[in-house]
């Protein structure tokens, strides 16, 4: 979210109204990942380099439902990244 935010800033001239938007977007997106819902978790050991790796899968509460993925590989968590996935299913 932070990267689309900071590419929203360097498009075209950098005005209050564009700024504005842009944070307005921003914490929009904050928003919707402030309270996801955990749907599941998978925990992945690489045979080569002994790297474990845990998954988070998450959707927000809201209909229709956006799902994310987070990551922590050794012990460094990765930020909440957007699935482009279409699940009508109740998980």
């Amino acid at each position: 979210m932070f990267e689309a935010l900071e590419t929203k800033l360097l498009q075209g001239s950098l005005t209050s109204e564009n700024a504005e938007l842009a944070l307005i977007d921003y914490a929009k997106g904050l928003h919707d990942i402030s309270n996801l819902e955990m749907c599941g978790f998978c925990e992945d050991t690489d045979s080569d380099t002994k790297v474990t790796t845990l998954f988070l899968f998450a959707r927000t509460r809201g209909i229709p439902h956006q799902y994310y993925l987070a990551k922590r590989v050794n012990e460094v968590w990765t930020s909440w990244e957007r699935v482009e996935v279409d699940i009508q299913a109740i998980i």
